[in-house]
């Protein structure tokens, strides 16, 4: 796209000014399938910016932002949140679009199955236009994951329709409340007491303490029945729904809602279950893992997030820097502005076929998956933070002016590094799935991707990857040799170092389509090994050479 026609990001359509997105979707339908879904993802993508994105800025503000009414005019506890109506409107459109819905049942007129892509091509545009937002549409679609595998017949006949409901009349929202006081990331910590009733259903006293969706219609939750062992394997996952059967309110109530840096149309708020009754899905020894599934699907949302909004902040910073007058010609000419950009391009790029590699690996039910899943949540809420940061930089003092979009991009950013998983946990978590599974298979994936693009310009890309994974056996033979807590030292540089290959060796075997992913993927290797020969004058040059042609394809 041509950035000097536009003056900001918000307005122009998303999906049909990003052939990369494109690109990315294309490759993982059939031809069939991406000419059905690209006009409902081009009027997808009008949605976010003409509609969404406004709506956004709005709720962000003070007179926006989501309200809790914790009693009526009769001193009744409701324990209600209020919306404005834009945030409504956003509801009833994006879920009604189907980004949870047709994860599940595909909708009239389409040739099949819809490709969960698409949907995570939904989400991308979503998240360029309200990170806060997608948290509701992530917690749906987990609920929703959890629900339909694992609970019995009549509780999924009974909450199943709704999650996924693209009917504003019949649709409604779930979440997943995990975090105690006791227990944030050490959920074995979870105090939340269950006891089984006579009539089989169960009453739950507890507090959780950072509950998002926080009045949502369906939650689950674990929980620790009387008599069950400590830690995760005495945990219980049930489902809490607000409205008994009966249609009673049920048993909790929302204390008050968080007062939160960022990502403020969520509300998040502190739950007090006070003998709230709730339906088992999985009893202790499956509780938990039923709810890692459903935190899995979560953490892939949190990457596909982390993604949108990295490209939400390069396309405003590139639009921002052509139409920004500086020393007699606009900023996108000059040299260091040109590099900082180009940087920018590369973590984009590479952090979106992360992102995606990681949802398509977890909808297969690749063997994988939870080793790609933790490095690609982590490795991409750090660099969308790290765009953002950026692209305040791009903008000058106007970035750190509420009127210009990149302030809200920082202070949302900063919890897709937090959510699910900070980096600490998620490299603690890889160091439990290697230790399980063994490195072999890893190191066999990262070998194939890099070695299916022949193209001699990618020479040096693979001697790279191949110089790193001959050193991998050993590293982990050492890690796992050690001393457990000096084991754990290791984790966040090893999982970095995964990341830094994944990433690459993906960038290489895409590189085959376009002369653009080839391009993309040289630049990267570049960046890992600056010490090679050539390696930096080859950025710098890129970044004077390369840069219009490599701009007018993002």
């Amino acid at each position: 796209m041509r950035f000097a026609d536009y003056v900001q990001g918000e307005g122009i359509n998303w999906w049909e000014t990003d052939p990369q997105l494109q690109a990315t979707v294309a490759r993982y339908c059939t031809p069939e399938m991406f000419e059905w879904a690209r006009p409902h993802l081009s009027r997808f993508g009008e949605l976010c910016s003409t509609r969404v994105s406004p709506r956004a800025d709005y709720t962000d503000k003070p007179e926006g932002r989501p309200r809790l009414i914790s009693y009526d005019r009769q001193g009744e506890e409701i324990s209600k949140v209020v919306y404005n109506p834009g945030y409504l409107a956003t509801v009833a459109e994006v879920f009604g679009a189907g980004i949870v819905g047709w994860r599940h049942k595909a909708p009239a007129g389409a040739p099949g199955p819809v490709p969960p892509v698409v949907t995570w091509a939904m989400g991308y545009m979503v998240a360029m236009a309200e990170s806060g937002f997608y948290c509701p549409v992530a917690l749906t679609g987990s609920a929703a994951l959890a629900v339909e595998r694992f609970a019995p017949p009549d509780l999924r006949e009974r909450y199943l329709p709704g999650l996924i409901s693209t009917d504003p009349a019949t649709m409604t929202q779930g979440a997943t409340w995990l975090t105690e006081k006791t227990g944030g990331s050490d959920v074995g910590a979870i105090t939340t007491v269950a006891i089984q009733q006579p009539d089989g259903t169960w009453r739950l006293t507890g507090e959780k303490w950072f509950a998002s969706n926080a009045d949502a219609p369906v939650a689950l939750a674990l929980a620790r029945p009387e008599g069950a062992p400590p830690g995760t394997a005495g945990l219980a996952l049930f489902i809490i729904p607000r409205t008994l059967p009966d249609g009673r309110r049920n048993s909790y109530r929302i204390r008050r809602l968080k007062d939160k840096l960022g990502v403020i149309a969520v509300a998040s708020g502190e739950v007090l279950l006070e003998g709230a009754e709730a339906y088992l899905i999985g009893g202790p020894g499956t509780g938990f893992k039923q709810m890692m599934e459903a935190i899995n699907l979560s953490r892939v949302y949190n990457a596909v997030a982390s993604a949108g909004l990295a490209r939400r902040s390069f396309l405003e910073s590139a639009i921002y820097a052509a139409g920004r007058i500086a020393f007699g010609r606009p900023l996108i000419q000059q040299p260091l502005m040109r590099a900082k950009l180009l940087s920018m391009l590369i973590d984009l790029e590479s952090i979106t076929t992360l992102a995606f590699r990681a949802a398509d690996a977890f909808e297969r039910g690749d063997s994988l998956a939870r080793t790609l899943i933790p490095i690609a949540k982590a490795r991409t809420g750090d660099r969308a933070l790290g765009l953002a940061r950026a692209g305040i930089e791009c903008f000058g003092g106007n970035g750190y002016i509420e009127e210009y979009p990149m302030a809200r991009m920082l202070r949302d950013a900063q919890v897709l590094t937090v959510w699910e998983g900070p980096e600490n946990i998620l490299a603690l978590d890889l160091l439990r799935v290697l230790a399980k599974q063994g490195p072999a298979e890893l190191i066999a994936h990262i070998a194939q991707c890099s070695e299916s693009a022949g193209h001699p310009d990618l020479a040096p890309a693979r001697a790279l990857v191949q110089s790193r994974l001959t050193r991998l056996p050993k590293t982990f033979a050492d890690i796992a040799a050690a001393d457990g807590e000096y084991a754990q030292l290791h984790a966040v540089r090893l999982m970095n170092s995964l990341a830094d290959l994944l990433t690459l060796a993906y960038l290489i075997e895409e590189a085959q389509e376009s002369d653009h992913k080839r391009a993309i993927a040289r630049l990267y290797a570049a960046r890992l090994a600056p010490e090679q020969p050539g390696a930096l004058e080859m950025l710098d040059q890129a970044a004077m050479a390369e840069f219009d042609r490599l701009m007018n394809e993002v």
